[in-house]
């Protein structure tokens, strides 16, 4: 299976990230990185994003796509895109869940302060 999974990213990352696509819409995503922490995204299959981050007190929509063999993204009305190769941000990606898990295109607000070390979705679900 472990062979399976990096035929398929070593086949992404020749081909660009645009075959990741559609694997990606309509997921939660839930990333960590010892300089960022935890970190949710729910990616709607039509480009829209929210985000809920370490610290932060409500979620933060915006949206994501991708350019060439990066992914981008933007939170909030007057922010720039930032970009960042697909292999990396997929790197720092620990777990992903089918659907917006936390219901975060729903709130403002995030269901409690997410703590910077690294959880699972069900650690976090238990909180909920």
């Amino acid at each position: 299976m472990r062979t399976i999974a990096i035929a398929l990213l070593l086949a992404m990352a020749l081909a660009g990230a645009a075959p990741a696509a559609p694997l990606m819409g309509n997921r939660t995503q839930l990333s960590f990185s010892a300089a960022n922490g935890t970190r949710i995204e729910y990616l709607a299959a039509d480009g829209r994003a929210w985000r809920w981050h370490s610290g932060q007190a409500r979620v933060v929509s915006g949206g994501w796509r991708f350019e060439e063999a990066d992914i981008c993204f933007r939170y909030g009305e007057a922010a720039a895109w930032r970009c960042v190769p697909y292999e990396l941000y997929r790197l720092t990606v620990v777990e992903s869940r089918s659907g917006d898990v936390f219901r975060l295109r729903e709130r403002q607000h995030v269901p409690f302060t997410l703590p910077r070390q690294r959880l699972s979705i069900a650690d976090l679900l238990t909180r909920t």
